[in-house]
């Protein structure tokens, strides 16, 4: 298998208007520091998920505030989890 997949430049993007306080989160998947298109990615254990366009950016809409799991999974590669932690005020 090829090495793990590598997520960089994590942005979060907080909006104070949405009532129910949900956030945008872009990123770039990259494998060895070259981009991995059409990666999917995904929040585990909801219905929240993306794929990644040709410059392996992504963007996951109205995630809720708390901890969550991000997948990064790609044909050939192992998937990646990382933990992430949304907080909305």
């Amino acid at each position: 298998m090829k090495k793990i997949i590598l997520i960089t430049h994590f942005l979060f993007i907080f909006s104070g208007l949405i009532i129910a306080q949900s956030a945008t989160v872009k990123g770039k998947v990259t494998a060895d520091e070259m981009p991995l298109p059409f990666a999917t990615i995904a929040i585990k254990g909801t219905s929240i998920g993306s794929t990644s366009n040709e410059i392996g950016e992504f963007e996951l809409l109205d995630i809720e505030n708390g901890k969550h799991v991000l997948v990064v999974s790609n044909m050939g590669y192992k998937s990646y989890f990382k933990e992430i932690e949304i907080k909305n005020n």
